[in-house]
C-alpha cells in the first residue's frame, strides 16, 4: 500500500475499505491484524482519512492492539496514534479516552525501546494541550511511569519525558511537583547521564521543587546532589528545550 497513489487511497476509503481494516485489526491472527496496522498508517498519512478515521471509532481500535504480543503490531499502532495526534487536541481526547493513559503506560511497561521512545513522544504532544496535560500525572501509576522514563538508559527517552514534565510545570508548577517521588528520579538522571540537555532539564525542574515548602527538603537532602545542580544551572543559565522540539519523536521511534 505504501508505493499506492492517493488517488488509490481515497478510492479504497470509498469502497469501504478503511472499515474493513479497522475490523482486520482485531482478528486473532497477529498476521492478519499486522498488515491491517500496516495499511491503517498508510491511510492516516493523508489528513482527511485521519477525520473519517477517527470519526468511525478507529482510534479505539488502536489502543487496543497496544496490548498485542507482537511489537511490530504495537510499533505500527503506536505510529499511527503519533500521526493522529499532532496538533489534533480533539483526536487526544480519543486517544486519552477512558483507559488511554493507561494503554500507553502499559506499553513504557512491557514493550521495547523503540515504542517507548514513541509513547514519549506522544505525551509531548499531549503536553501542549491546555486541558489534557493535567491526565499525564494525575494517579500514582502515571507517575511511576515517567519516573521510569526520566531514569531510562535511553537519552531520547529522558530528553522527551523530561520536556513534558516541563511543559507542565511551566503551565502549573503543581502539576509536578505535588509529587516529590520525581525529585528522586530526577536527582538520578542528573547524576548519572552525561546528556547536557538532560542534565539541564532536570535541574531545571529540581528548582519547581526547591521553591515550594513542601517539596524543598527532597532537593537540598544531599549536599553533593545539590552542589551538582547548582553547577549545571549556573554553567548553562536561561536555556530552554521543550519549545520546538515536538515533531522529532516519530522520527526517533523509527530508529
Amino acid at each position: 500500500m505504501a508505493a499506492s497513489s492517493v488517488d488509490n487511497k481515497f478510492a479504497l476509503v470509498a469502497e469501504g475499505g478503511l472499515q474493513v481494516l479497522i475490523d482486520l485489526a482485531l482478528s486473532q491472527d497477529e498476521g492478519v491484524r499486522g498488515y491491517a496496522i500496516e495499511g491503517i498508517s498508510e491511510l492516516l498519512t493523508i489528513k482527511s482519512i485521519q477525520n473519517e478515521f477517527v470519526e468511525i471509532g478507529g482510534v479505539s481500535t488502536l489502543m487496543f492492539t497496544l496490548h498485542s504480543s507482537d511489537q511490530h503490531i504495537v510499533k505500527e499502532s503506536l505510529m499511527a496514534i503519533c500521526q493522529l495526534c499532532q496538533e489534533n487536541e480533539d483526536v487526544m481526547i480519543n486517544v486519552l479516552g477512558e483507559n488511554g493513559m493507561d494503554d500507553l503506560c502499559h506499553v513504557i511497561n512491557t514493550c521495547k525501546l523503540d515504542c517507548v521512545r514513541l509513547v514519549a513522544g506522544i505525551f509531548l504532544d499531549v503536553s501542549f494541550s491546555d486541558t489534557l496535560r493535567v491526565e499525564l500525572l494525575n494517579n500514582r501509576k502515571h507517575v511511576v511511569v515517567f519516573e521510569r522514563m526520566i531514569k531510562s538508559k535511553d537519552v531520547v527517552t529522558q530528553q522527551l519525558s523530561l520536556q513534558t514534565l516541563e511543559m507542565l510545570a511551566l503551565s502549573n508548577p503543581t502539576h509536578v511537583t505535588k509529587h516529590p517521588s520525581i525529585t528522586n528520579a530526577l536527582i538520578s538522571c542528573i547524576m548519572s547521564t552525561s546528556d547536557v540537555q538532560v542534565k539541564t532539564i532536570a535541574a531545571k525542574l529540581l528548582v519547581y521543587f526547591a521553591e515550594d515548602d513542601e517539596t524543598i527538603g527532597e532537593v537540598i537532602k544531599d549536599e553533593g546532589n545539590l552542589r551538582e545542580v547548582l553547577l549545571i544551572l549556573v554553567t548553562k543559565p536561561g536555556q530552554h528545550y521543550a519549545v520546538g522540539c515536538r515533531q522529532d519523536h516519530t522520527r526517533h521511534g523509527r530508529q
